[in-house]
Protein backbone atom coordinates (compact mmCIF):
# COMPACT_ATOMS: atom_id res chain seq x y z
CA UNK A 1 0.00 0.00 0.00
CA UNK A 2 1.52 3.31 -1.11
CA UNK A 3 1.07 6.05 1.49
CA UNK A 4 3.23 8.91 2.70
CA UNK A 5 5.02 8.23 5.96
CA UNK A 6 6.02 10.71 8.64
CA UNK A 7 7.08 10.44 12.24
CA UNK A 8 4.67 11.90 14.84
CA UNK A 9 6.98 14.90 15.36
CA UNK A 10 7.26 15.48 11.62
CA UNK A 11 3.46 15.47 11.37
CA UNK A 12 3.19 17.95 14.28
CA UNK A 13 5.66 20.25 12.56
CA UNK A 14 3.87 20.08 9.19
CA UNK A 15 0.49 20.69 10.83
CA UNK A 16 1.81 23.79 12.59
CA UNK A 17 3.68 25.00 9.49
CA UNK A 18 0.42 25.77 7.66
CA UNK A 19 -0.26 28.80 9.87
CA UNK A 20 3.30 29.79 10.79
CA UNK A 21 5.46 32.53 9.35
CA UNK A 22 8.71 31.44 10.98
CA UNK A 23 10.30 28.26 12.27
CA UNK A 24 10.17 29.80 15.74
CA UNK A 25 6.37 30.00 15.39
CA UNK A 26 6.27 26.24 14.72
CA UNK A 27 8.46 25.60 17.76
CA UNK A 28 6.13 27.66 19.93
CA UNK A 29 2.99 25.90 18.65
CA UNK A 30 4.36 22.37 18.93
CA UNK A 31 6.43 22.77 22.07
CA UNK A 32 9.43 21.28 20.24
CA UNK A 33 12.88 22.89 20.47
CA UNK A 34 13.73 25.26 17.65
CA UNK A 35 16.69 23.08 16.67
CA UNK A 36 14.39 20.05 16.36
CA UNK A 37 11.95 21.99 14.15
CA UNK A 38 14.77 23.29 11.94
CA UNK A 39 16.23 19.79 11.65
CA UNK A 40 12.86 18.29 10.67
CA UNK A 41 12.16 20.97 8.04
CA UNK A 42 15.66 20.55 6.60
CA UNK A 43 15.33 16.76 6.56
CA UNK A 44 11.99 16.92 4.75
CA UNK A 45 13.07 19.40 2.06
CA UNK A 46 13.51 16.67 -0.54
CA UNK A 47 10.16 15.11 0.36
CA UNK A 48 7.86 18.11 0.73
CA UNK A 49 7.38 21.62 -0.57
CA UNK A 50 6.18 24.34 1.81
CA UNK A 51 4.89 27.32 -0.15
CA UNK A 52 3.78 30.73 1.03
CA UNK A 53 0.33 31.21 -0.52
CA UNK A 54 -0.83 34.78 -1.08
CA UNK A 55 -4.32 35.73 -2.19
CA UNK A 56 -3.57 35.73 -5.91
CA UNK A 57 -7.00 37.13 -6.67
CA UNK A 58 -6.37 40.25 -4.56
CA UNK A 59 -3.05 40.55 -6.42
CA UNK A 60 -5.02 40.73 -9.67
CA UNK A 61 -3.94 37.24 -10.79
CA UNK A 62 -6.11 34.28 -11.80
CA UNK A 63 -5.19 30.61 -12.19
CA UNK A 64 -5.94 29.50 -15.77
CA UNK A 65 -6.01 25.90 -17.02
CA UNK A 66 -6.29 25.23 -20.76
CA UNK A 67 -6.86 21.85 -22.42
CA UNK A 68 -5.54 21.45 -25.96
CA UNK A 69 -6.29 18.53 -28.28
CA UNK A 70 -3.58 15.88 -28.61
CA UNK A 71 0.04 16.34 -27.66
CA UNK A 72 1.64 19.51 -28.96
CA UNK A 73 5.28 20.49 -29.00
CA UNK A 74 5.20 24.13 -27.98
CA UNK A 75 8.01 26.34 -29.21
CA UNK A 76 7.16 29.38 -27.11
CA UNK A 77 4.47 30.26 -24.58
CA UNK A 78 2.76 33.48 -23.53
CA UNK A 79 3.86 35.28 -20.37
CA UNK A 80 2.53 33.96 -17.03
CA UNK A 81 2.58 30.32 -18.13
CA UNK A 82 3.53 27.98 -15.27
CA UNK A 83 3.60 24.53 -16.84
CA UNK A 84 2.89 22.56 -20.02
CA UNK A 85 2.15 18.89 -19.50
CA UNK A 86 0.90 15.84 -21.38
CA UNK A 87 -2.28 14.11 -20.24
CA UNK A 88 -3.23 10.51 -20.95
CA UNK A 89 -6.86 9.40 -20.82
CA UNK A 90 -9.57 8.33 -23.25
CA UNK A 91 -7.82 10.77 -25.57
CA UNK A 92 -4.54 12.60 -25.34
CA UNK A 93 -4.40 16.26 -24.38
CA UNK A 94 -1.93 18.97 -23.51
CA UNK A 95 -2.61 20.90 -20.30
CA UNK A 96 -1.32 24.44 -19.97
CA UNK A 97 -1.53 26.15 -16.61
CA UNK A 98 -0.83 29.78 -15.89
CA UNK A 99 -1.19 32.49 -13.28
CA UNK A 100 -2.45 35.37 -15.38
CA UNK A 101 -3.40 38.99 -14.61
CA UNK A 102 -7.17 39.20 -14.72
CA UNK A 103 -7.18 41.99 -17.29
CA UNK A 104 -5.04 39.88 -19.66
CA UNK A 105 -6.85 36.53 -19.40
CA UNK A 106 -8.65 36.86 -22.75
CA UNK A 107 -5.42 37.94 -24.45
CA UNK A 108 -3.62 34.98 -22.89
CA UNK A 109 -6.16 32.42 -24.13
CA UNK A 110 -6.36 34.00 -27.58
CA UNK A 111 -2.58 33.86 -28.00
CA UNK A 112 -2.80 30.13 -28.80
CA UNK A 113 -3.28 29.33 -32.51
CA UNK A 114 -5.98 26.74 -31.85
CA UNK A 115 -9.13 27.09 -29.81
CA UNK A 116 -8.89 25.11 -26.56
CA UNK A 117 -11.09 22.04 -26.05
CA UNK A 118 -12.09 23.69 -22.79
CA UNK A 119 -10.56 25.86 -20.09
CA UNK A 120 -11.19 27.18 -16.62
CA UNK A 121 -10.46 30.65 -15.29
CA UNK A 122 -10.65 30.15 -11.54
CA UNK A 123 -12.44 32.45 -9.14
CA UNK A 124 -11.26 30.58 -6.04
CA UNK A 125 -8.69 28.00 -4.97
CA UNK A 126 -8.81 25.31 -2.29
CA UNK A 127 -5.71 23.78 -0.70
CA UNK A 128 -5.11 20.57 1.18
CA UNK A 129 -3.46 20.91 4.58
CA UNK A 130 -2.57 18.39 7.30
CA UNK A 131 -5.60 19.73 9.17
CA UNK A 132 -8.03 18.91 6.35
CA UNK A 133 -11.18 17.27 7.67
CA UNK A 134 -11.03 14.10 5.58
CA UNK A 135 -7.39 13.40 6.41
CA UNK A 136 -6.03 11.29 9.26
CA UNK A 137 -2.54 10.55 10.53
CA UNK A 138 -2.10 7.10 12.07
CA UNK A 139 0.75 7.44 14.60
CA UNK A 140 1.01 3.68 15.13
CA UNK A 141 1.82 3.24 11.44
CA UNK A 142 3.19 6.74 10.65
CA UNK A 143 1.02 7.07 7.54
CA UNK A 144 -1.47 9.61 6.14
CA UNK A 145 -4.78 8.06 5.13
CA UNK A 146 -8.25 9.25 4.08
CA UNK A 147 -10.83 9.61 6.84
CA UNK A 148 -14.21 9.26 5.16
CA UNK A 149 -16.79 11.07 7.27
CA UNK A 150 -20.09 11.49 5.46
CA UNK A 151 -21.28 14.05 8.01
CA UNK A 152 -18.36 16.28 7.01
CA UNK A 153 -19.06 15.68 3.32
CA UNK A 154 -22.75 16.52 3.73
CA UNK A 155 -21.89 19.66 5.70
CA UNK A 156 -19.60 20.95 2.96
CA UNK A 157 -22.07 19.85 0.28
CA UNK A 158 -24.78 21.95 1.94
CA UNK A 159 -22.74 25.08 1.27
CA UNK A 160 -23.68 26.98 -1.84
CA UNK A 161 -20.71 28.17 -3.82
CA UNK A 162 -20.76 31.85 -4.65
CA UNK A 163 -18.19 33.53 -6.80
CA UNK A 164 -15.81 35.41 -4.54
CA UNK A 165 -15.62 39.14 -5.00
CA UNK A 166 -12.31 40.58 -3.86
CA UNK A 167 -10.90 44.01 -3.33
CA UNK A 168 -7.66 44.38 -5.26
CA UNK A 169 -4.58 45.15 -3.21
CA UNK A 170 -2.15 47.90 -4.08
CA UNK A 171 1.25 46.36 -4.69
CA UNK A 172 4.72 47.57 -5.51
CA UNK A 173 7.82 45.79 -6.75
CA UNK A 174 9.15 45.07 -3.24
CA UNK A 175 5.91 43.34 -2.27
CA UNK A 176 6.11 41.15 -5.37
CA UNK A 177 9.78 40.41 -4.67
CA UNK A 178 8.99 39.09 -1.19
CA UNK A 179 6.00 37.06 -2.35
CA UNK A 180 7.84 35.39 -5.23
CA UNK A 181 10.76 34.32 -3.04
CA UNK A 182 8.49 33.00 -0.31
CA UNK A 183 6.38 31.13 -2.86
CA UNK A 184 9.49 29.01 -3.41
CA UNK A 185 10.05 28.48 0.32
CA UNK A 186 7.67 29.85 2.93
CA UNK A 187 10.31 30.40 5.61
CA UNK A 188 12.80 32.25 3.46
CA UNK A 189 14.41 34.96 5.59
CA UNK A 190 14.23 38.57 4.42
CA UNK A 191 18.01 38.92 4.71
CA UNK A 192 18.45 35.98 2.33
CA UNK A 193 15.93 37.48 -0.09
CA UNK A 194 17.93 40.73 -0.12
CA UNK A 195 21.21 38.92 -0.87
CA UNK A 196 19.79 36.71 -3.62
CA UNK A 197 17.70 39.47 -5.23
CA UNK A 198 20.72 41.79 -5.40
CA UNK A 199 22.64 39.16 -7.38
CA UNK A 200 19.81 38.61 -9.85
CA UNK A 201 18.21 42.07 -10.13
CA UNK A 202 20.51 45.11 -10.16
CA UNK A 203 17.64 47.43 -9.20
CA UNK A 204 17.46 45.79 -5.77
CA UNK A 205 21.14 46.25 -4.95
CA UNK A 206 21.59 48.09 -1.65
CA UNK A 207 18.10 47.24 -0.40
CA UNK A 208 17.84 47.61 3.39
CA UNK A 209 16.27 44.98 5.61
CA UNK A 210 14.20 47.60 7.46
CA UNK A 211 12.59 48.63 4.18
CA UNK A 212 11.78 45.07 3.18
CA UNK A 213 10.50 44.30 6.67
CA UNK A 214 8.12 47.26 6.45
CA UNK A 215 6.71 45.98 3.15
CA UNK A 216 6.38 42.47 4.53
CA UNK A 217 4.45 43.59 7.61
CA UNK A 218 2.27 46.25 5.97
CA UNK A 219 1.61 44.88 2.48
CA UNK A 220 2.47 41.18 2.19
CA UNK A 221 1.06 39.80 5.45
CA UNK A 222 -2.50 41.04 4.74
CA UNK A 223 -2.37 38.96 1.53
CA UNK A 224 -1.16 35.77 3.21
CA UNK A 225 -3.71 32.94 3.21
CA UNK A 226 -1.69 29.97 4.46
CA UNK A 227 1.36 27.87 3.76
CA UNK A 228 0.65 25.06 1.34
CA UNK A 229 2.14 21.66 2.20
CA UNK A 230 2.79 19.36 -0.76
CA UNK A 231 4.29 15.96 -0.14
CA UNK A 232 4.57 13.81 -3.22
CA UNK A 233 4.62 10.07 -3.62
CA UNK A 234 7.01 8.34 -6.00
CA UNK A 235 5.81 9.34 -9.49
CA UNK A 236 6.96 6.04 -10.95
CA UNK A 237 4.65 4.21 -8.55
CA UNK A 238 1.75 6.63 -8.22
CA UNK A 239 1.11 8.90 -11.23
CA UNK A 240 -0.36 12.37 -10.92
CA UNK A 241 -4.06 12.63 -11.85
CA UNK A 242 -6.22 15.48 -13.09
CA UNK A 243 -9.95 15.63 -12.36
CA UNK A 244 -11.97 18.10 -14.41
CA UNK A 245 -15.63 18.60 -13.47
CA UNK A 246 -18.50 20.58 -14.96
CA UNK A 247 -21.84 21.38 -13.36
CA UNK A 248 -23.25 23.66 -10.69
CA UNK A 249 -21.92 21.40 -7.91
CA UNK A 250 -18.41 21.14 -9.38
CA UNK A 251 -16.82 23.74 -7.07
CA UNK A 252 -18.29 22.17 -3.92
CA UNK A 253 -17.17 18.70 -5.02
CA UNK A 254 -13.65 20.04 -5.57
CA UNK A 255 -13.72 21.58 -2.11
CA UNK A 256 -14.68 18.20 -0.61
CA UNK A 257 -12.02 16.27 -2.55
CA UNK A 258 -9.32 18.71 -1.44
CA UNK A 259 -10.04 17.64 2.14
CA UNK A 260 -8.66 14.21 1.20
CA UNK A 261 -4.95 13.43 1.46
CA UNK A 262 -3.08 13.43 -1.84
CA UNK A 263 -5.49 16.00 -3.33
CA UNK A 264 -3.17 18.99 -3.27
CA UNK A 265 -5.08 21.85 -4.84
CA UNK A 266 -8.23 22.61 -6.79
CA UNK A 267 -9.14 25.68 -8.84
CA UNK A 268 -12.84 26.40 -9.22
CA UNK A 269 -15.33 28.65 -10.94
CA UNK A 270 -19.12 28.74 -10.62
CA UNK A 271 -19.75 25.72 -12.88
CA UNK A 272 -16.44 23.94 -13.28
CA UNK A 273 -13.42 22.80 -11.32
CA UNK A 274 -10.05 21.17 -11.78
CA UNK A 275 -8.32 19.15 -9.06
CA UNK A 276 -4.67 18.09 -9.02
CA UNK A 277 -4.04 14.89 -7.08
CA UNK A 278 -1.83 11.86 -6.60
CA UNK A 279 -4.10 9.31 -4.90
CA UNK A 280 -2.95 5.73 -4.32
CA UNK A 281 -5.15 3.13 -6.01
CA UNK A 282 -6.55 2.12 -2.61
CA UNK A 283 -8.38 5.47 -2.54
CA UNK A 284 -10.19 5.11 -5.88
CA UNK A 285 -13.34 3.61 -4.36
CA UNK A 286 -13.59 6.47 -1.84
CA UNK A 287 -12.98 9.08 -4.54
CA UNK A 288 -15.65 7.82 -6.92
CA UNK A 289 -18.10 7.24 -4.10
CA UNK A 290 -17.74 10.93 -3.23
CA UNK A 291 -17.97 12.03 -6.88
CA UNK A 292 -21.19 10.03 -7.30
CA UNK A 293 -22.80 12.10 -4.52
CA UNK A 294 -22.67 15.25 -6.65
CA UNK A 295 -24.43 16.36 -9.81
CA UNK A 296 -21.37 16.79 -12.02
CA UNK A 297 -20.01 15.62 -15.34
CA UNK A 298 -16.48 14.62 -16.30
CA UNK A 299 -16.70 15.52 -20.01
CA UNK A 300 -13.08 14.66 -20.78
CA UNK A 301 -12.81 11.66 -18.48
CA UNK A 302 -10.02 11.19 -15.97
CA UNK A 303 -6.38 11.89 -16.79
CA UNK A 304 -3.01 10.57 -15.81
CA UNK A 305 -0.39 13.27 -16.10
CA UNK A 306 3.11 12.83 -17.44
CA UNK A 307 5.48 13.83 -14.64
CA UNK A 308 7.78 15.58 -17.09
CA UNK A 309 7.22 19.29 -17.53
CA UNK A 310 7.39 20.20 -21.23
CA UNK A 311 8.03 23.85 -20.43
CA UNK A 312 11.64 24.77 -19.89
CA UNK A 313 11.30 28.46 -19.02
CA UNK A 314 9.07 29.98 -16.38
CA UNK A 315 7.65 33.48 -16.23
CA UNK A 316 9.50 35.77 -13.85
CA UNK A 317 6.70 37.60 -12.03
CA UNK A 318 9.17 40.16 -10.71
CA UNK A 319 10.09 41.37 -14.18
CA UNK A 320 6.42 41.30 -15.23
CA UNK A 321 5.46 43.82 -12.53
CA UNK A 322 6.39 47.37 -13.43
CA UNK A 323 5.22 50.80 -12.26
CA UNK A 324 2.65 49.31 -9.91
CA UNK A 325 0.90 47.00 -12.37
CA UNK A 326 1.24 43.79 -14.29
CA UNK A 327 2.50 44.03 -17.85
CA UNK A 328 1.86 41.80 -20.85
CA UNK A 329 4.71 42.24 -23.34
CA UNK A 330 4.05 41.79 -27.02
CA UNK A 331 5.15 38.32 -28.05
CA UNK A 332 5.18 36.33 -31.22
CA UNK A 333 2.12 34.16 -31.61
CA UNK A 334 2.55 30.84 -29.84
CA UNK A 335 4.11 28.29 -32.19
CA UNK A 336 3.78 24.53 -31.95
CA UNK A 337 3.52 21.34 -33.88
CA UNK A 338 1.40 18.25 -33.23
Amino acid sequence: MQYLTFSPNEWRVLSAAVESLRLSDIAEKTGLPYTTVASIINRLKNKIKITFVPDYYRMGLKPVSIFLKNFVEIKNVPPYTLAVRRLYGLKSYTLITGLVPEKYVDMYIESFPEEPITYIVASDTFYWTPKSKLTAFLPNFNVIVPKIDKNVIYKIAAEKYEKREVEKAKLDSLDVLIIVWKMNYAFKKLTDIIKEAARKYPEFYGLKRQVLSYHFERHVLPLWKLNSIRAYLDFSMVPFRIYFFEGSEAPILAKVLTQLPYFYISNVDVDRAIAFAQPPCSMYKNIYEIISMFDVEMPLGEFVMDSRNLLKRFTDLITMFRDGEWSFPIIKRVRWKH
